[in-house]
C-alpha cells in the first residue's frame, strides 16, 4: 500500500485567486454599517450578491448547475478538497489521510472524527457510505462522476473503503466535487431518502434546509428569488467570516449594475464587459481573474433531430464560418479561443485554435453537401444569462450574423434556464448556445464531449460514430504516466478538430468580477467560482 497526501495525476495548472480589496478602482474604506448589504441592527455582517441563478436543487445526488458549485462546498464536506497549495492540488478534508493499493483499485480513507452536521450527529463511514451510494445510485447527472466507482463500503467506525472498477487517475479530483458532499444519512432517511430512484422522495427536503458538515446552514430558498445562507457556529473547521450571505436571482444585468453601484448588492455575477467599463468606481472595485470556462456552439448529429448538422462537411463550414476574434472582442477582458476542448490551465493544452475564419472555404464545404443554398435552422438559447460576464444572447446574435454570410440563416429559440437545461441534456436541440465550466479540476473532465460521453451524448455523438476517438478517450481515462497521459490528450484535440467536432469550442473566458469596495478576501477558483467561507467585510 501506499501512503497518499499527493495526487497520481499529470501535473495541471489550476487558477486561483485572491483580491483583498484595490482592483481596478475604488478605495478601500468603505464601512459596513449603513447600506443595504452591510451589518444589521444587532451588528452581524451581511454580504449579498446579485447573480443569474442557474440552480434549482440542493440535494447532492441532483446538484450539477455551475453557480451551485459555488454554494455546496459551504454546505457539505467532502472527504477531500481541492487547495492550490497542496501536491497535486488534493488535500485532507473530512478525510485526514488515505492509502491506494498497488494497483490503483483500491482507497482507504481514515475520516477525522470531530465532523458533526448540522443536525448535531458526529458524521462517521456509515454516513459517507450512504450519501456516496445514494449519488451513484439515483443516477442523476452527478452520478457520471462515480462512473468508474465499484464499490463504496464502512470499513470501520471512521474508515471508508472505495473500490473502482478500472484505474481512474482522476478520481480524487472528482471526489472533491459537491456530488461526494457528506451529510447526516439518519435524518435524510427519516425525510425520505431511500437511496433506490423508484422510491427516493428527499429532495424536497434537501432543498429547504442542510444537514451537511460545512461552513454555513442553508437557511431558505425561494426558486427564481433568494438563497440564504446563515453562519454555521459548531462548524468543525475554521469559521466563516460573513454572518450572513444572501445570493438575490437577478436576470437582467442592467437591474445587477444599478443594485450594485447604489449598494444593495456586494458582488454583480453577469454584467457584461461594456457594463464594467462603465461603473461608478467610487465604491466598486473590479477583479479580473483567468478561468476554465469555455463558450462553445452545439451541433446535434443525430440527423431526425440535428438535420443537415450530422454531416461532418457542414460542421466543417460552421467552423470556419465564425469571426473567432470579434467573438473574443463581444467577451472582452482577454478571451482566446482555445484549440478546441482542452483549456489553457490544462495539462495536454495544445495553444490556440488553428481554425481561422474562411468563407470561400465554408461556402465550399457546404456545396460538397449538397447545401449550396444554405438552409434554415434553429438555436436553443437562455435569452438572459450572460456567465463570466459574456451574454448568451449577444453571442448568438454574432454567430447568427456570422452563418448568414454562408447562406445559414439561424432562428434564435429563447428558453427559460430550467427549460434549456433540460431540453439540452436531453438532446433535444438542433443547435444551441452553450457554455462549460469543468466539474472538477482535472482534463479528464474534458473527455466527457467524447463519443459516447455524457456531454458528446447530449449531442447524439455516439461511440460507433467515432470509434477511434473513443479508443483513445478510453486510454486517456486510465493512463496514469503523465507524459504519456498529456500525449494522448494532445492527439485527442487533433483528431477532435479533424472531425469536426459537435462542440464547436469559441471562447475561453477571464472572468471580471466587479465587487464592492467594502469586501475583503475575494477568492475566485475555476471550478467553485467565489469561495463564500473566505469573503469578509472590511
Amino acid at each position: 500500500m501506499k501512503k497518499l497526501l499527493t495526487l497520481m495525476l499529470a501535473a495541471l495548472l489550476v487558477f486561483s485567486f485572491v483580491a483583498c480589496g484595490g482592483g481596478n478602482g475604488g478605495t478601500s474604506g468603505a464601512t459596513s454599517g449603513s447600506d443595504a448589504s452591510g451589518s444589521d441592527a444587532g451588528g452581524e455582517t451581511q454580504v449579498v450578491l446579485g447573480l443569474v441563478a442557474d440552480y434549482f436543487t440542493f440535494d447532492p445526488a441532483y446538484v450539477y448547475e455551475k453557480t451551485a458549485h459555488m454554494i455546496m462546498p459551504v454546505l457539505y464536506d467532502t472527504l477531500v478538497k481541492f487547495d492550490e497549495n497542496a501536491t497535486g492540488g488534493i488535500a485532507p478534508n473530512f478525510a485526514s489521510e488515505w492509502t491506494i493499493s498497488d494497483d490503483n483499485l483500491t482507497y482507504v480513507f481514515t475520516l477525522r472524527e470531530d465532523v458533526v452536521a448540522t443536525t448535531g450527529k458526529t458524521l462517521n463511514a456509515a454516513d459517507v457510505e450512504f450519501c456516496l451510494n445514494r449519488m451513484i445510485n439515483l443516477g442523476d447527472n452527478p452520478s457520471e462522476l462515480a462512473k468508474d466507482v465499484e464499490s463504496v463500503v464502512a470499513t470501520g467506525d471512521f474508515e471508508v473503503t472505495l473500490t473502482l472498477k478500472e484505474v481512474s487517475p482522476a478520481i480524487l479530483s472528482k471526489m472533491a466535487e459537491t456530488a461526494f458532499g457528506v451529510y447526516d444519512s439518519e435524518a435524510a432517511q427519516e425525510n425520505g431518502a431511500t437511496g433506490d430512484a423508484a422510491t427516493d422522495t428527499a429532495q424536497s427536503f434537501f432543498d429547504g434546509q442542510s444537514i451537511g458538515s460545512g461552513p454555513y446552514i442553508l437557511d431558505s430558498f425561494v426558486p427564481n428569488e433568494q438563497l440564504v445562507l446563515k453562519k454555521n457556529p459548531n462548524y468543525w473547521g475554521t469559521p466563516a467570516n460573513v454572518d450572513t450571505i444572501i445570493l438575490k436571482h437577478i436576470n437582467d444585468p442592467s437591474m445587477q449594475m444599478m443594485s450594485l453601484e447604489r449598494g444593495d448588492i456586494d458582488i454583480a455575477f453577469d454584467l457584461t464587459a461594456v457594463q464594467i467599463e462603465s461603473l461608478d468606481e467610487s465604491n466598486v472595485s473590479v477583479y479580473t481573474f483567468p478561468t476554465l470556462d469555455i463558450f462553445f456552439f452545439s451541433m446535434n448529429m443525430d440527423p431526425t433531430v440535428g438535420g443537415p448538422f450530422a454531416d461532418q462537411k457542414v460542421r466543417e463550414a460552421v467552423y470556419y464560418a465564425l469571426d473567432y476574434e470579434g467573438l473574443c472582442e463581444i467577451a472582452g477582458n482577454g478571451a482566446k479561443t482555445p484549440y478546441n476542448i482542452i483549456q489553457n490551465g490544462f495539462a495536454g493544452y495544445l495553444g490556440e485554435s488553428p481554425i481561422t475564419r474562411d468563407l470561400d472555404k465554408a461556402r465550399e464545404l457546404l456545396a460538397e453537401a449538397g447545401y449550396a443554398d444554405g438552409f434554415t435552422f434553429e438555436c436553443g438559447v437562455i435569452p438572459d444569462m450572460a456567465p463570466s460576464g459574456v451574454a448568451f444572447m449577444d453571442c448568438a446574435v454574432k454567430i447568427k450574423a456570422d452563418l448568414e454570410e454562408i447562406g445559414l440563416v439561424m432562428e434564435i429559440a429563447p428558453d427559460e434556464v430550467s427549460i434549456y437545461l433540460d431540453k439540452m441534456r436531453g438532446a433535444q436541440y438542433q443547435t444551441c448556445r452553450n457554455m462549460w465550466g469543468p466539474d472538477y479540476a482535472d482534463p479528464d473532465n474534458q473527455l466527457s464531449f467524447m463519443p459516447g460521453q455524457n456531454s458528446g451524448l447530449r449531442n447524439s455523438w455516439t461511440t460507433d460514430m467515432a470509434p477511434e476517438l473513443a479508443e483513445l478517450c478510453t486510454q486517456a481515462q486510465q493512463e496514469t504516466d503523465p507524459e504519456a497521459r498529456e500525449a494522448l490528450f494532445e492527439e485527442i484535440q487533433r483528431q477532435y478538430t479533424e472531425a469536426a467536432g459537435p462542440a464547436l469550442v469559441f471562447l475561453q473566458v477571464y472572468r471580471a468580477l466587479p465587487c464592492s469596495t467594502r469586501l475583503a478576501n475575494v477568492e475566485y477558483t475555476a471550478t467553485q467560482m467565489v469561495n463564500l467561507a473566505a469573503l469578509s467585510v472590511q
